[in-house]
């Protein structure tokens, strides 16, 4: 037993290392988790700026060679002009803004990352690449200006109007464009945040699932050691039956003895009581022995007259001698039955005060056996004490494992509808940039586009501080 109990201070002593080493790695996931969460809110997205509402259309102006400009009717709904530096702008935008940041790109990233270059790097060549475009954006506005100041030279006052509606219209363009660059940009830096993010959430899982293999280690022993301690305590039960088995035997035993003696003792009182009665006839014969040896002395004064009477006397007499020598060879007998009996007394109190030393013993024994069996209960309660922390530690740990999974999953999903959405959004500009150029629908889904990060930040708000709820 001393053996096990040291056993059981050791696993306590090294218990209590693993348990702090758990607490802190538990904390300081929490505290790096709840930052990064409060990080991802705390950032603001850039609204874009509202631009011009777009103008009536009049006539525009076709210029060729050195002619005088004609007016040309359009239609309202294609009154948007088309880029001056021609095709190849459109496309440079198109591959920069919309290519490059399609979702199918942005996975090949996410799984080819140690492969291929960094997040970072990516980010500095595409940085490049859109401040080259805006460039040449500035740099096809300027040319427009100075088409537009030769054709000022031609034009007339009444065509002068007209000059300004398009100079407005191509700015309008031109603002457009770069709102939506810098919104594509802020949107691309966002779900890089993100995926840092749910990164982090899987590598803080992975250290949830270690501590969860060690408490289940830690449950294992602690069920062996409980096990053990059972088996002891069934084999002190075992002991403790023989024992009280062993002590009904000698209570029965000692029972048995003491009925022997009472049997013995009234047996020898008996004896007495005919000893006494004894004793009181010898006292009575010898009393009539005198009262005869007197009346002899009498008759032997009266012998002279009482010769017949001698004889009869005399017959009397040898009677009465023979009588008490019988009584005398009894009363020898007796005396050697007392004595017998005496012996025997004396042997029996010897075995019962052996009995009593051996009695004795016995309950120094049982109490030994029953402190140890306190110890036994009080280590058994405190191993099932300590098995019901473990239980509810690991089903602590289950449930927040549980809650950030299912906190993972929404973040998933919140993901993907928004990258659907950037999907159909832009089939949305390509099928109207195609259909009627940039026109008052591209500024609506650019804002709408800027807008989107609002509710991403508003669903990790909602999850960092009502979805994912701390437990203790």
């Amino acid at each position: 037993m001393q053996q096990e109990a040291t056993a059981v201070s050791d696993s306590k002593n090294t218990d209590i290392p693993q348990q702090s080493e758990l607490n802190k790695i538990k904390n300081d996931t929490k505290i790096n988790s709840k930052k990064k969460l409060v990080k991802s809110v705390n950032r603001r997205t850039q609204l874009p700026v509202k631009c011009p509402k777009r103008l009536p259309s009049k006539s525009s102006v076709r210029i060729l060679g050195n002619k005088v400009p004609r007016p040309i009717k359009k239609d309202v709904k294609n009154s948007q002009l088309p880029c001056v530096s021609g095709p190849t702008c459109y496309e440079s935008r198109k591959s920069v803004s919309l290519i490059e940041l399609s979702p199918a790109k942005m996975n090949t990233r996410l799984i080819d990352r140690p492969e291929e270059k960094s997040v970072f790097d990516m980010d500095r060549d595409k940085i490049c690449s859109l401040d080259d475009v805006s460039k040449k954006t500035w740099l096809d506005a300027s040319n427009g200006n100075i088409n537009i100041n030769s054709i000022n030279n031609y034009n007339n006052e009444s065509n002068s109007k007209d000059l300004e509606v398009i100079m407005k219209k191509k700015a309008a363009s031109i603002v457009c464009h770069t709102l939506i660059i810098n919104a594509w940009r802020r949107r691309r830096e966002e779900v890089i945040d993100l995926n840092g993010i749910i990164e982090q959430l899987r590598q803080q899982i992975d250290h949830l699932q270690l501590q969860i293999v060690v408490l289940r280690r830690l449950l294992d022993t602690e069920n062996s050691r409980v096990g053990k301690l059972g088996a002891q305590v069934h084999r002190a039960k075992i002991q403790l039956d023989s024992i009280t088995k062993e002590k009904e035997t000698l209570t029965n035993e000692n029972k048995k003895l003491k009925s022997d003696l009472n049997s013995l003792n009234q047996v020898t009182e008996e004896q007495k009581i005919t000893i006494e009665n004894y004793k009181n006839e010898l006292l009575s014969t010898k009393n009539q022995v005198k009262a005869v040896d007197t009346q002899i002395m009498k008759d032997r004064e009266k012998l002279l007259k009482l010769r017949d009477d001698k004889q009869i006397l005399l017959d009397k007499l040898a009677m009465y001698e023979k009588i008490s020598t019988e009584r005398e060879e009894r009363m020898e007998r007796a005396e050697n039955n007392v004595e017998e009996l005496t012996n025997k007394l004396n042997i029996h109190i010897a075995i019962v005060e052996s009995l009593k030393e051996e009695k004795q013993q016995l309950v120094k024994n049982l109490e030994g056996i029953e402190k140890k069996k306190i110890e036994a209960e009080k280590i058994l309660l405190v191993s099932e004490d300590r098995e019901k922390v473990l239980s509810l530690r690991i089903s602590n740990l289950e449930i927040q494992l549980s809650d950030r999974e299912t906190a993972l999953r929404k973040i998933e999903s919140v993901y993907r509808s928004q990258l659907t959405e950037i999907h159909d959004l832009r089939e949305k500009l390509l099928k109207q940039s195609q259909v009627c150029g940039w026109s008052s629908r591209v500024l609506q889904i650019a804002g709408s586009v800027v807008r989107a990060p609002q509710v991403i930040l508003r669903t990790l708000s909602f999850l960092a501080f009502g979805g994912i709820p701390s437990r203790p």
